[in-house]
């Protein structure tokens, strides 16, 4: 068998490989002929893909050249700076100068309280509510009433958009990035 690059004309992109059988075994056609906008290059050397999920082929006449595909680095990217915008809304906030952890539990247990907060207008009533909150430190913040609570609420909720606005700037810049290197250094 003989492999052929399939060499698009618009631009010299390797789209792919085919594969003929031998000519001097008789008067076989090629198995997958070009299709319209293509060129069929003989390639004796190996061409594989792997390892090379972010790059472009391309022939440049008498070899093929890898280079970065930049599309496929920015949606590469977009999805890590999302991925690192979900983490770091899993971690923790800032609450009167104290970390406060919020994972998935503690989301869960602030949310607990705001529904009585919501449903009752105070905050609860359970003699087991410590009137505060502990901190990553394994100290207590005191939230002895509801204006407290809203503001522990509203330091969440700045918390969040901050990220969001990292996320959108780290966004912005791989927009404007021209370069694999520049894609690279964007990071959270």
């Amino acid at each position: 068998m003989k492999q052929f690059l399939m060499i698009r004309q618009s631009d010299g992109v390797v789209a792919g490989t085919a594969l003929q059988d031998d000519p001097d075994t008789g008067p076989i056609k090629p198995q997958q002929p070009a299709q319209e906008g293509f060129d069929l290059i003989p390639f004796d050397g190996k061409f594989s893909r792997a390892g090379k999920d972010h790059c472009v082929a391309t022939w440049d006449g008498s070899v093929v050249v890898w280079s970065a595909d930049l599309e496929l680095l920015r949606a590469a990217r977009r999805e890590q700076i999302n991925a690192w915008w979900l983490e770091a809304n899993g971690t923790y906030f800032e609450f009167r100068g104290a970390r406060i952890a919020y994972g998935e539990t503690d989301r869960v247990d602030i949310q607990g309280i705001n529904n009585v907060v919501m449903l009752t207008g105070a905050m609860p009533a359970n003699p087991d509510w410590p009137a505060a909150w502990k901190t990553l430190d394994n100290d207590w913040v005191p939230i002895p009433d509801v204006a407290a609570w809203v503001e522990f609420n509203i330091a969440i909720a700045d918390r969040g958009t901050a990220h969001f606005k990292r996320a959108q700037l780290l966004k912005t810049q791989l927009e404007a990035a021209t370069t694999a290197a520049e894609i690279e250094v964007i990071t959270w």
